[in-house]
């Protein structure tokens, strides 16, 4: 494994915990001001704008990377510029449908689209809409010009001063504004990253390098849209599927179990860019320049077990953690949602795999294994929800998480064996990580106590502190020197 891969993973978390605490102190001053029923209505409107997101770039930036990093790496500057020139003039247009489809339909359906969310003003919807077009314009031109001229430096900055500001403004409107306050900061979050990815991007060389030859070209448009069409089916399928999941949660079982739902999945959302930040810094450029060769798998073995271990420590700090981080961030109105965790981080360490294992299907073109493993995800999250909300409410998409996630990592596991992407020793120190995390969160749902001189430990923390210890072991006398670099 090249020095690379634990540098950017030391990189990527330190951005990561940035934006942990940022998000900390977002959502304790959140839950404080909104409560759970407000949480839950804050949640679905983010989501929609998400969605939107996913809608409005189309996911052109892995297209960008693709298409754009090879002849960055062949000094064809002006061959890169044309890839990112003809992305962004695509996400215009896509801009300029979702807004005129968008008018269209409040226009015959008002309120229809979120009902629950019009009640509190049907022009909410807006700052979300236009949110997401900002937030799309910056994924398209700016993170992925950092992807494209291996510019990991400007990303983690950038990122890290946007979800700074990202705190202050949602915390600020919902201080002066309440939910109505909190929804539109996600307008000024967008353009917060924007500007913050604009700034440090003009101090990096390459970047400007590239961004003062762009331009538009047709003959780049197919090339882009067969990555996007795979990347926005994709992506799409999986925000829409998780917003009716979510909306179906909230309609059937109320606000207040989308808020307790929230609570988990946002530990989770700030869990996964720990473990994925440096996989996509590191591995998708390396091997989307280099293709699937012998050295890239090498780079894959490496990556997936640094990352699973990384992983395996992470979940179960965080499960055993859950009493004490709810209780500091949220209120303890929300302590209900402790009892979902655990078992939601079973579901969380197959899905980390499955996408380390995606990162790099998706980097050396294999687009159908990519495309058909998370549509089997997201439709067996939504089955799951739409089946069996009524008897269990938040369970339903908890359990439903873990059974498909389960799924396609033994999906992924077999496609990777039948083409010899992953190799035995590779799969026996990812297995190493996941089934002793998977026990811990086991131990902690089932609360199994050991007696020590007579006081009772729970079993999870002595399994959890045993974990952290020793997939941390053997990259300590790395992690400073990575770190300072």
């Amino acid at each position: 494994m090249r020095p690379g891969i634990l540098r950017r993973i030391v990189q990527g978390g330190g951005l990561s915990l940035i934006k942990l605490i940022a998000g900390l102190v977002k959502i304790k001053v959140l839950a404080s001001l909104l409560g759970v029923e407000g949480i839950g209505l804050l949640a679905l409107g983010l989501q929609f704008q998400t969605t939107a997101v996913g809608l409005v770039s189309m996911s052109l930036a892995v297209g960008v990377i693709n298409l754009g990093r090879p002849l960055w790496v062949a000094d064809d500057a002006s061959g890169a510029g044309s890839v990112l020139g003809t992305a962004l003039s695509l996400v215009a247009v896509n801009s300029a449908v979702f807004v005129t489809a968008l008018a269209v339909y409040l226009y015959l359906v008002p309120g229809g689209l979120m009902p629950s969310l019009a009640a509190q003003g049907a022009w909410l919807v807006w700052p979300l809409a236009l949110s997401a077009i900002v937030a799309a314009f910056a994924s398209v031109l700016w993170e992925s010009l950092a992807f494209l001229v291996d510019r990991f430096d400007v990303y983690v900055r950038s990122n890290a001063a946007a979800a700074i500001m990202d705190a202050a403004l949602f915390v600020g409107g919902a201080w002066s504004f309440g939910l109505k306050g909190a929804l539109c900061a996600s307008l000024l979050s967008s353009l917060g990253l924007f500007v913050a990815f604009a700034v440090m991007s003009a101090q990096a060389p390459a970047t400007r390098g590239v961004l003062g030859r762009a331009s538009v070209t047709w003959s780049k448009v197919r090339p882009l849209l067969s990555y996007s069409v795979l990347m926005l089916t994709t992506t799409a399928t999986g925000l829409v599927c998780i917003f009716l999941a979510r909306a179906r949660l909230t309609a059937s079982a109320g606000e207040a179990a989308n808020g307790y739902l929230q609570v988990v999945t946002a530990l989770a959302s700030y869990l996964q860019p720990f473990v994925m930040t440096g996989v996509w810094g590191h591995l998708h450029p390396a091997a989307a320049a280099s293709g699937d060769t012998p050295d890239a798998r090498r780079e894959l073995h490496g990556t997936l077990v640094a990352s699973m271990r990384l992983a395996a420590a992470g979940c179960t700090a965080v499960v055993v953690g859950a009493p004490i981080l709810i209780r500091l961030v949220y209120t303890t109105a929300f302590m209900r949602s402790a009892r979902l965790v655990p078992v939601y981080f079973i579901g969380e360490l197959c899905f980390l795999f499955v996408s380390i294992v995606g990162a790099y299907l998706l980097a050396v073109g294999r687009k159908r294994a990519y495309f058909l493993g998370y549509s089997i995800y997201h439709a067996g999250l939504l089955a799951g929800v739409m089946l069996f909300v009524q008897p269990l409410g938040a369970w339903a998409y908890v359990l439903s998480h873990v059974s498909a996630a389960a799924l396609v990592g033994l999906l992924a596991l077999a496609h990777g064996v039948r083409h010899g992407l992953l190799d035995a020793a590779t799969l026996t120190s990812v297995a190493a990580c996941i089934l002793p995390a998977a026990a811990c969160c086991l131990l902690d749902y089932a609360s199994v106590g050991v007696p020590l001189g007579g006081v009772t430990i729970r079993a999870s923390w002595i399994l959890a502190a045993t974990i952290i210890v020793l997939v941390g072991r053997p990259y300590l006398p790395r992690l400073i020197p990575a770190w300072r670099s």
